[in-house]
């Protein structure tokens, strides 16, 4: 099981690894699924949507694969200073300062 990667011992912090993959697997996966394709697009990854052009150039896609996409999830319920998420304006999730947990990674 992979428990340390670039300094982050996650599971010290009270993360699960979801998954890891490599960007090629990550995007193939999930530009299959309408929502993510359309987050993708919004966010200029995939060109400007008018034309069939990406925003990467071959090399630079090439050179992606190198990149992981991993997903942790926090183990255990809510804490005491979290409280039930509500949806706000728009049905967009509301955060507070205290939902956000910050990992201190020593570079050494």
């Amino acid at each position: 099981m992979l428990t340390n990667f670039y300094g982050i011992r996650y599971l010290q912090y009270g993360f699960d690894l979801v998954f890891v993959k490599n960007a090629h697997a990550f995007v193939e996966e999930y530009l299959k699924k309408p929502e993510f394709a359309e987050l993708m697009r919004r966010l200029g990854a995939l060109g400007d949507g008018n034309q069939d052009q990406s925003t990467l150039s071959k090399e630079e896609w090439e050179v992606a694969y190198l990149y992981l996409a991993f997903v942790l999830r926090k183990r255990g319920g809510p804490n005491e200073n979290q409280t039930t998420r509500k949806k706000g304006n728009n049905g967009q999730m509301q955060i507070s300062k205290s939902d956000i947990t910050y990992l201190n990674v020593d570079a050494n």
